[in-house]
């Protein structure tokens, strides 16, 4: 964990607000490996969806406002990262396009027409694909994270040295079954961080700038993602444990529990499993 000198939470103090059920003194939301907990420093309205319309008992300093689409931004970071970590996705790929690069209705309809074809072929696959632009603001590029995949994955040949690809250390692959352009394929391990190394990766192109696609929205995914499932004021089990990640920030803090290391935490942790 990330702290030496945690102390386990007194929620003793919270006691007066359990007396007003419309206030949340922890959230528990549980992910496929891990159940993070939120303690605010000052309970807060349930049914708020502003952060700036927190009713609270103390002063804490106010989160900047937003406008409409920061909002959406943040709503739409916060949904990638939830699908990223609570789905074991295998394959993590960039798809560019040799040809109508910068017609964006013309890109989108390759890529799905590609998703279609392959799932005729292969089977169905779950996904998340987020498009991005390149510097020139105008030419477009899809990063996809797949589940699922059982077509044929082959090494990538760096086309100026004729050997195989390798970035920062990583094997680089490609699938044969994408003929739209170029793309590069790294293979996700198993690993707790390693796929929260990839959820904020992914987050980082959710910007103002994106291209809104598949039906204004500016991400696409697949039917039937598992998605984080969070509950208000559960019970207190996270009191007797000690967590294995610490994140304190202005408003409280953030506790995690990775899933088979405690019988307790796996007995509260409620996620459904395909």
């Amino acid at each position: 964990m990330n702290d030496p000198d945690f102390e386990i939470p007194d929620t003793n103090k919270h006691k007066v607000y359990k007396l007003a059920p419309y206030l949340v003194y922890a959230k528990q939301t549980d992910f496929s490996k891990f159940i993070r907990i939120y303690i605010p420093r000052c309970p807060y309205a349930k049914n708020t969806i502003n952060t700036n319309k927190r009713r609270s008992t103390s002063a804490l300093p106010k989160p900047p406002r937003e406008n409409d689409v920061e909002k959406s931004l943040r709503r739409t970071r916060k949904a990638i990262k939830g699908y990223a970590l609570n789905n074991d996705f295998e394959i993590f790929g960039t798809f560019t396009y040799k040809h109508d690069r910068q017609n964006i209705e013309k890109c989108k309809s390759k890529f799905s027409n590609w998703l279609k074809n392959i799932q005729k072929r292969y089977g169905k696959i779950e996904y998340i694909a987020v498009p991005e632009f390149h510097k020139d603001g105008k030419s477009i590029h899809f990063h996809v994270l797949i589940k699922g995949y059982k077509g044929k994955i082959r090494r990538a040949i760096n086309p100026h040295t004729g050997k195989l690809l390798v970035k920062k250390g990583h094997k680089i692959y490609e699938l044969p079954s994408y003929r739209s352009g170029y793309n590069t394929i790294k293979m996700i391990d198993k690993k707790e961080s390693t796929s929260t190394k990839v959820a904020f990766y992914l987050q980082k192109y959710i910007t103002k700038d994106m291209p809104r696609l598949f039906r204004k929205n500016r991400y696409w995914v697949s039917r039937g993602l598992n998605k984080p499932q969070t509950t208000n004021n559960p019970e207190e089990w996270y009191t007797n444990i000690k967590p294995d990640r610490v994140y304190p920030n202005d408003y409280g803090q953030i506790l995690e529990f990775d899933v088979g290391k405690n019988p307790l935490v796996d007995m509260f942790w409620r996620v459904k499993q395909k």
